[in-house]
């Protein structure tokens, strides 16, 4: 019934069905009322396990669909049928500005898949894919990573928790060398080690747009001396967490160097790392 009315409404605008039971059947009737409507913009179907059939159903009403702009999926089951079918809809779609399918399991083929349509799409600008293992076969998911080298319209990317390691760690510096229009990266925990740390350094240092960036809980350790040279070069990044990487006293004297050599950055994160008394002393001198 929601669905038939949500085919025919034209008052609506904003439409939140979080945590409702809505299952597979109802993904679907919903997937294809969106081809219908024209008036809801904001969409929220969170903690709804409408599986992957559901979302290809959702996916294929975006491509058919010009007044959404915002969409909240987490938590809905998508998998990486879904996160496939969802990717090959944003190729086309050009309403769609922000979303979030934060811990659907898309998995490698979703990934791919959004990679793809990152390429070609010129009007999201919020997309959220935190807890997803997109990262499970690195290979085929530095795809991902490759499309924001041209891609010219997110400034905001949340890809926390996704398993992509230092081969991913890699794969993403050498866009953000290239990608001058992202704004915000989440990249926590995604075991990049300090080899992912070194990479993700050296990018930031030619970087031209990022302003913040969180690589917390990575296991830096040493690698995280990167961000010295990084920070004395950057002109725009204004915030940075560092927080839970295992950095020792040495590795808080590079940043804390980086630190009094920064024209812009406001905010540094460093809590709960293992750096002493040498450390601290060293970024008391540099602020």
């Amino acid at each position: 019934k929601l669905a038939a009315a949500l085919r025919a409404n034209s008052s609506i605008t904003s439409l939140n069905i979080e945590r409702n039971g809505v299952g597979l059947s109802g993904g679907v009737a919903l997937g294809e009322a969106l081809g219908h409507n024209a008036s809801l913009q904001s969409l929220d179907m969170s903690l709804n396990d409408v599986a992957p059939e559901g979302g290809a159903a959702i996916a294929r009403g975006l491509q058919n669909n010009a007044s959404i702009t915002e969409l909240t999926l987490v938590r809905c089951g998508l998998g990486p049928g879904g996160g496939k079918a969802l990717g090959e809809a944003l190729e086309t779609n050009t309403t769609v500005r922000a979303l979030d399918i934060t811990q659907n399991d898309l998995g490698v083929d979703g990934g791919v898949a959004f990679g793809k349509a990152l390429a070609v799409n010129s009007t999201l600008h919020t997309l959220s894919m935190r807890f997803n293992r997109i990262g499970f076969g690195l290979e085929r998911a530095t795809a991902f990573a490759e499309a924001l080298e041209v891609n010219t319209s997110l400034t905001f990317l949340d890809m926390a928790q996704n398993e992509l390691g230092k081969i991913g760690a890699a794969a993403f510096a050498r866009a953000l060398a290239k990608n001058s229009t992202l704004r915000t990266l989440h990249f926590e925990r995604n075991e990049l080690l300090p080899e992912g740390g070194r990479a993700l350094g050296a990018a930031l240092a030619a970087n031209v747009g990022l302003t913040s960036l969180n690589v917390s809980q990575n296991e830096l350790g040493e690698g995280a001396a990167a961000f010295r040279d990084a920070l004395a070069s950057n002109r725009t990044l204004t915030a940075l967490d560092l927080s839970q990487n295992g950095i020792v006293d040495d590795g808080c004297a590079e940043i804390a160097a980086g630190v009094a050599g920064s024209p812009t950055l406001g905010s540094l994160i460093l809590d709960r790392n293992a750096f002493g008394d040498a450390g601290g002393e060293a970024l008391a001198a540099a602020l």
